[in-house]
């Protein structure tokens, strides 16, 4: 819908030489989604940028105030819209907001959305528009896809009517040398210029030629790398876990792999996508989404990555 890489271009190099917002309470995430299948997952961010089409332009779709771990919530629509160059502004006022009224005082409570919360939706969005020297725009909702449908997987059609892009299913985020060794002999011997990384921990490939499409799924389902997933498969994920991550008090991604074909096995007839999200520790940091969430908790606050259960939420 429309090609948000110049946006995320200025809004890094804004943010990463802006020295009046190094010390923010905690930290602030921004998406920018120019995707017409909503992948980027805007409601769990701080401040989102959702594309929609208007009298045959773009704008976009303000979100605030979402975020997970404690206190998870989805964000909040602002029911207000902005140009494309008008991105950056907007970004900037609500982190100098967040700078100036976030909660610095308490970790826990130190969030966007906690500070949205203390003072409703309405008074955070008259602050935001009297920082700005232009007035933001109005619309309808967008109409959001579905999360069912929030993927990439399998060919679809590029700009260039020759090639087209083909989306990959990972083992539940993991790639291995070999994996990755395998992958980039395949894209060399096919001549594919590009490959880019998912919010949903997966791959797509582009600038693929159309005819050698049979010949790269082969390949690709060789090194155990699927482009048609399963249902119970489709939309499951699982964080880094305890291999990386200090506050992890699990290992995630074999414990996701190893339940994802218990359960193909016991239900091989299963028709409908379920999301299964697995998280290493009790932030829950994948789970907000999903319709089933399994992590872990401490037994033991001594010795909390030896004394761990997991729990299931529905």
């Amino acid at each position: 819908m429309y090609d948000v890489r110049p946006l995320l271009k200025q809004l890094n190099q804004h943010f990463d030489s802006n020295r009046a917002l190094i010390n923010l309470p905690r930290k602030f995430k921004i998406a920018v989604s120019g995707c017409h299948l909503h992948c980027i997952r805007h409601e769990i961010q701080n401040v989102s940028f959702v594309a929609v089409p208007q009298d045959d332009k773009v704008v976009f779709d303000l979100y605030v105030g979402g975020g997970l771990s404690s206190g998870r919530q989805f964000a909040l629509r602002l029911e207000r819209t902005c140009q494309p160059d008008q991105v950056l502004a907007v970004s900037d006022a609500v982190a100098h907001l967040f700078h100036d009224y976030g909660n610095r005082e308490n970790r826990s409570a130190a969030r966007l959305r906690h500070l949205i919360q203390n003072w409703g939706l309405e008074k955070f969005r008259d602050a935001l528009e009297n920082q700005l020297d232009f007035v933001l725009g109005t619309g309808q909702p967008p109409q959001l896809t579905a999360l069912a449908q929030r993927h990439h997987y399998g060919s679809f059609n590029s700009h260039n009517r020759k090639t087209c892009g083909l989306g990959i299913k990972t083992s539940s985020g993991k790639l291995g040398a070999e994996t990755v060794s395998a992958l980039i002999k395949l894209m060399e011997h096919h001549h594919i210029d590009f490959v880019r990384l998912t919010p949903t921990q997966d791959l797509l490939l582009l600038g693929l030629k159309k005819n050698s499409l049979p010949e790269v799924i082969e390949g690709l389902h060789a090194l155990d790398l699927q482009t048609a997933p399963g249902p119970l498969r489709l939309h499951s994920t699982a964080c880094t876990g305890l291999t990386y991550c200090k506050f992890a008090l699990s290992e995630t991604k074999e414990f996701t792999e190893q339940l994802l074909k218990s359960l193909e096995q016991r239900f091989p007839e299963w028709e409908k996508p379920l999301t299964i999200a697995v998280s290493g520790c009790p932030t829950a940091a994948p789970t907000l989404l999903s319709p089933i969430s399994v992590w872990w908790a401490a037994k033991s606050k001594t010795h909390p990555a030896s004394q761990s259960t997991g729990m299931i939420y529905t």
